[in-house]
């Protein structure tokens, strides 16, 4: 997983855990869906804010985010 040191401060970027736009490392999480040949959207996290689970029966690292 690739970090990027500064978040894209625009005003959709926000992230989707904390719902904050703040100038901190991300990582780009794909979304399910969007991809196209070898590109994929993506949103950007918060490393800080993630909290991954590991599934194994089902082999998915996921987490939960609670609506705010």
């Amino acid at each position: 997983m690739r970090v990027f040191e500064h978040a894209n401060l625009s005003a959709k970027n926000t992230c989707p855990i904390c719902h904050k736009a703040e100038d901190k490392p991300v990582v780009l999480i794909g979304i399910v869906g969007t991809d196209e040949g070898y590109n994929m959207q993506a949103v950007q996290v918060h490393l800080d804010c993630l909290d991954l689970l590991y599934y194994p029966e089902e082999k998915v690292i996921a987490q939960k985010l609670l609506e705010k």
